[in-house]
């Protein structure tokens, strides 16, 4: 109890200082309030009579008026023995203070005293009324800490009667300086009221309902001693004394027109006649007409509004009296239209009934002979496409067998004048960048040595007085350079002519290719020599030319001290002539290296072809000396057999059983020579080489006789082994350079797909070129089936830079969605996770048998080859483009293409949100004009409404960027499934942003701001219809909170509903804290009518009260950012129509590589499950 006690003892001072600005701004209002009503009426220049009201102006004088209670404090704080006794003292005795009504002295308490405020009487404890008062400052700190250099700190103890003093010039006292905390208080608080007075505030009354801080309890006195208080009751008695109805006479005919509905047809009225002659016309009494409103008395308002309603209920029996009648004649009308539809069906059915069964017995004559035409038919073409496949398949194998030959032989000569021609341009750009650095290091020593000495020249300015007749010198000497370099320049050109005319001629001469093109090598080069030299001489004669106009500029020091002042425009003249000719120098420079890089190219491009004649001709000699090895082989296979046969005859004459032997071995070996020669030459022929065989030397050395063993000796076998690693070697380097030109041919053409993926490639049959281009080539490629491949990584590269270059444009991300989500469709369909099997055409044992070195290799390098050009496969699988036995099979498809396949499921689940988000940027600066009525004069109104109504401009612009969205989805043939997706969420963002503005904003839930809305919905919903479901889907159901909203602003019978039919007839998707909150809001604009009765809103009170669940109490709508869909229910709803046919190839393509398979149509076989 004590410490509650010191507590008010230690805020009574405080509180007297609140009291006083409570006071203050009371005083301000009723000035404030009374005035500005008074002024209205005076400038709306009416008859009126002022109205008194209470002023508190006496406790102001009380509290800081001469010797008032804050003088009173501050003189006994100047006293340092003086007490609170002492202080309530002099209250009691002062002639203001006891004489005053206002003050008062309780009778329980010697050191307190009593003050009725404006809002009641308060009593002040004057216990630690003296030390909250003291404020002493040494004046000496305060002008230490006034002149800190922290502008904080030196503003916080500023001294303004210091500074004034200063400013003066009259001396400081030293000290303390006494400042109590009321005459500062007082201060700036008469400082606060005087800004008051200047502007024209509004003042906020805040009511508390109870004392208990409880939910739903409202306790009548308090609230009335609160307002009385305030100051509020004095207002409205004041206001009800004079006119407190009034309207702009533009609000009041708008409101009022249907009393006299008459007058709206006179265009000679005014607002201001039309507002008298209503008033005239109900017979309203106490009311004034201003300048620009109409003044009402108490009650005349409520008055005019029940006429207003009788009319208009008076209109609406009227209304549905015709409206009832047409109904009836309309009916009336049906039901004869209907017996006579229903006489004329009966009719019809029996007069088809005759008609179909004729027309049935002619049909079954047609199609007995049409279907035995059709079996003949269907017989006859099955035998004959059977005939041509089995034709064409023989064809084709035999062909591609000679094919792949050539092609083979074709491919090492390529390889061998790639590396031979990479390796001489390799060293020739080695020689010229060191060349071409020597030369600029050597002239950036001239140059700077150059430099240098004009410089140093420059700094004397007695030689600029003969400047003129140098620089006229050195202008000629450089035109005489630059006429040179001219000449020279023609020569080149002249040469270049001569060298394309060579090529030319090289051309023709194919025959004696090796001479000419030696001759043309040495050419060349000679003539790149002599003009190189002849450049060099011209640079040499250039820098001479500067060298002699420097030595004459130096020359001519001595003969120009008279003239310096002219001397220094006339150096910077020079200086700027110098820089503009050392700039023509290296543009003649810059033109010459690339004319002589443009001859560097010719030449380089004969010396590829002459090394690509050399390469066939080494081909052809390669081929010249495989034929000659061969016949070696079979000449020493004769040989053999030849003394076989000789050692046999000469050993028969000396033992039967050396005869026999001999004979056995020679049987041996005449027979088996021909039969291993014989099966080398078929194999040969079996895989499409002319020129090889399965190692015929191995063989022979390998199943010798004993006789050629004594024959030959240990020499043999070494020959035949060293024979045999021989044709391996040439075969793994035929291997190699085969594997190496495929990879480069296969990396320029990924490259090229790359570069064509980064252009829109446009559509085929409505599916987008890029996704069936990357699915057509990877299939080609066999990147599906490879364990290792960069392909798939450079593809996801380019859409994901295409992607996040282009993510503002609308366009560019519907056309990459439509391809990524087609091509993930072709991987859903085509590609399977490989099982645990190896690879496609790989041998089971992994050895060769017996065969020996050189038949392993052949059977790798076949084996290797298959796999990368795409022919036939071990495994007997048809190829893909073409018209196979069994069609394309879903394909085994490894890690890498899996991963790919993954992320094009995340460049769906990206780019959908990205579109998405651009289309809510657009909309969403024009959905706050859609919830709010434009404002404008009644009979504007009414005559747009007697004409066809006009959709808004922000709902119109909404429309419009909508339609531009689904333009560009269909344009860019995006599926279905996700533009139906996309104007789900657009169309739910819509309804979350106007239906929770509706909610947050009173002034938005109104009658005309209802039909405002409901007017937007339904262009919105024609514009649905006209869109079609099949784009859109059911995006209306999306609206359905801001419909219900609407409905229940614009029915018109509110207050006779009960809770049960709001929530299942006008609202059923609204939650009862929704309903609550919009009934509460509501407000007519137009018509004057209640929201829903009280009954209805306890019962809402009570549901919410009754929930349990937090989220419950959250009236407002939240924007669902997640992808609406799943990829596989995209990809399900896609059909496999026009995936499978041939598109053109792509101009970005054309000019290299073969793409000829884009072209053929792949045929598909059913998934294998």
């Amino acid at each position: 109890m004590q410490t509650n006690q010191l507590i008010e003892h230690i805020r009574a001072h405080a509180a007297l200082c609140i009291n006083l600005a409570n006071e203050k701004l009371q005083q301000h209002f009723n000035h404030h309030v009374f005035k500005q009503e008074q002024a209205e009426y005076e400038r709306e220049k009416i008859d009126w009579s002022y109205i008194e009201f209470v002023d508190n102006q006496d406790v102001l004088d009380l509290l800081e008026g001469k010797i008032g209670v804050l003088d009173l404090l501050d003189e006994t704080c100047k006293f340092p023995t003086a007490t609170a006794k002492d202080l309530s003292n002099k209250l009691y005795t002062s002639p203001l203070c006891k004489d005053h009504v206002r003050f008062s002295k309780p009778k329980t308490s010697i050191t307190a005293f009593t003050v009725e405020h404006y809002a009641g009487g308060v009593t002040y404890e004057c216990t630690n009324f003296l030390e909250k008062n003291k404020d002493f400052v040494v004046a000496e700190h305060q002008a230490l800490l006034s002149a800190s250099s922290s502008g904080f700190v030196s503003e916080l103890f500023y001294d303004a009667e210091a500074a004034a003093a200063a400013s003066g010039g009259k001396p400081l006292l030293k000290g303390f300086k006494f400042n109590s905390v009321g005459s500062v208080f007082k201060k700036q608080l008469g400082e606060l009221m005087a800004q008051l007075h200047l502007m024209e505030p509004h003042y906020v009354r805040c009511i508390k309902p109870n004392g208990a801080n409880a939910a739903g309890l409202f306790e009548g006195a308090n609230v009335l001693q609160q307002l009385r208080c305030g100051g509020v009751l004095e207002a409205v008695r004041i206001s009800c004394a004079g006119f407190p109805s009034k309207r702009p006479y533009t609000d009041f005919v708008d409101h009022f027109w249907m009393l006299a509905p008459e007058l709206l047809a006179n265009p000679e009225l005014d607002d201001r006649e039309i507002s008298l002659r209503i008033l005239l016309k109900t017979q309203v009494e106490g009311y004034q007409m201003g300048v620009t409103k109409v003044f009402l008395r108490a009650g005349q308002m409520a008055l005019l509004d029940k006429l207003r309603m009788e009319h208009q209920n008076k209109g609406a029996t009227t209304i549905q009296k015709y409206a009832r009648g047409w109904l009836a004649r309309r009916h009336v009308a049906h039901l004869k239209n209907a017996i006579v539809a229903l006489q004329a069906a009966v009719r019809a059915a029996q007069a088809r009934k005759w008609y179909k069964q004729a027309r049935r017995d002619r049909a079954a004559t047609i199609i007995q002979t049409a279907w035995r035409g059709h079996t003949a038919r269907t017989a006859y073409a099955l035998a004959r496409r059977l005939i041509l496949r089995i034709q064409s398949s023989w064809r084709g194998r035999t062909t591609r067998h000679r094919f792949e030959h050539v092609r083979r032989m074709h491919a090492a000569l390529a390889i061998q004048t790639a590396f031979r021609v990479w390796r001489s341009r390799r060293q020739f750009l080695a020689q010229r960048a060191a060349a071409l650095q020597m030369q600029a290091m050597f002239r950036a020593k001239l140059a700077k040595r150059e430099m240098r000495t004009l410089r140093s020249s420059v700094r004397d300015n007695s030689h600029l007085l003969a400047d003129k007749n140098a620089l006229d010198t050195k202008v000629k000497e450089l035109e005489a350079t630059l006429e040179t370099v001219m000449g020279q320049r023609n020569d080149l050109r002249a040469s270049m002519k001569e060298e394309i005319a060579a090529s030319a001629v090289f051309a023709a001469r194919v025959a004696a290719l090796e001479k000419e093109n030696g001759e043309l090598a040495e050419r060349a080069a000679q003539a790149s020599k002599e003009d190189l030299d002849t450049a060099l001489a011209a640079a040499a004669t250039a820098e001479a030319a500067l060298a002699a106009s420097a030595a004459a500029l130096a020359a001519a020091t001595s003969s120009a001290a008279k003239a310096a002042a002219d001397a220094e425009k006339k150096l910077a003249a020079a200086n700027e002539y110098i820089q503009r000719m050392m700039t023509e120098r290296s543009e003649i420079e810059k033109r010459f290296h690339g004319m002589r890089e443009d001859l560097m190219g010719r030449l380089q491009n004969a010396c590829d072809q002459r090394d690509e004649a050399r390469g066939q001709v080494l081909g052809l000699q390669v081929d010249v000396e495989k034929l000659k090895e061969g016949l070696i082989v079979k000449d020493r296979q004769l040989a053999v057999a030849s003394s076989a046969a000789a050692v046999a005859a000469a050993a028969a004459a000396a033992a039967p059983s050396a005869a026999q032997l001999a004979a056995r071995s020679e049987v041996s070996s005449m027979s088996g020579a021909p039969n291993k020669a014989l099966y080398g030459r078929a194999a040969s022929d079996r895989f499409g080489l002319a020129g090889f065989s399965p190692g015929p030397t191995a063989p022979v050395g390998a199943e010798r006789s004993p006789l050629e063993d004594l024959l030959k000796g240990p020499a043999g076998p070494a020959a035949g082994a060293k024979a045999e690693s021989e044709a391996d070697r040439k075969m793994r380097e035929l291997q190699a350079k085969q594997a190496q030109m495929l990879s480069d041919k296969r990396r320029g053409e990924e490259d090229k797909l790359l570069v064509a993926l980064q252009s829109n490639l446009g559509f085929v049959n409505g599916r987008p070129v890029a996704a069936i281009l990357v699915f057509r080539c990877c299939l080609h490629w066999r990147a599906f089936q490879a364990d290792r491949t960069s392909l798939f990584d450079r593809i996801v590269g380019v859409i994901g830079s295409q992607i996040e270059a282009h993510q503002d444009d609308d366009a560019h991300l519907a056309y990459w969605l439509s391809v990524t989500v087609t091509l993930l469709h072709l991987l859903q369909k085509n590609i399977k996770p490989a099982s645990g099997s190896g690879g496609l055409g790989r041998r089971p044992g992994g050895a060769v048998g017996s065969g020996g070195g050189a038949r392993g290799v052949f059977a790798t390098m076949f084996q290797r080859s298959n796999t990368i050009s795409g022919g036939v496969h071990a495994s007997g699988e048809a190829s893909i483009h073409g018209g196979g036995a069994g069609g394309f099979k879903a394909i085994e498809a490894k890690y890498p293409a899996l991963l790919f396949k993954q992320q094009l499921d995340a460049f769906v689940q990206k780019v959908f949100p990205l579109l998405r988000d651009n289309v809510k940027k657009a909309v969403t600066p024009l959905l706050a004009s859609c919830i709010m009525t434009p404002k404008g004069p009644r009979r504007a109104q009414a005559a747009a409404a007697q004409s066809e109504q006009v959709v808004s401009r922000a709902w119109g612009d909404i429309l419009g960027v909508f339609g531009t969205t689904l333009t560009t989805c269909t344009d860019a043939h995006v599926p279905g499934a996700l533009v139906q997706a996309l104007f789900k969420q657009l169309f739910s963002f819509v309804n979350v942003n106007l239906f929770n503005q509706l909610l947050l904003r009173r002034e938005c839930c109104s009658f005309s701001n209802g039909e405002h809305v409901r007017t937007g919905l339904g262009q919105v919903q024609a514009w649905i219809a006209s869109a079609g479901a099949g784009l859109v889907g059911d995006s209306w159901d999306e609206l359905r909170f801001i419909r219900n909203a609407v409905q229940f602003l614009v029915v018109g019978t509110k207050p006779r509903r009960t809770l049960v039919e709001i929530e299942s007839e006008i609202c059923p998707e609204l939650s009862i804290q929704q309903l609550y909150r919009i009934s509460t809001m509501y407000w007519d604009d137009r018509y004057n009518t209640e929201t829903v009765s009280g009954d209805v809103l306890a019962q809402m009170k009570t549901k919410m009260s009754e929930a349990s669940s937090a989220s419950s109490h959250s009236f407002l709508l939240d924007d669902d950012a997640t992808l609406p869909f799943q990829a596989s229910e995209v990809l399900m709803s896609m059909d496999d129509r026009d995936l499978n046919t041939g598109i053109p190839v792509p101009a970005a393509l054309k000019g290299g590589g073969d793409y000829a398979f884009l072209e053929k149509e792949l045929k598909m076989a059913a998934m294998v499950a």
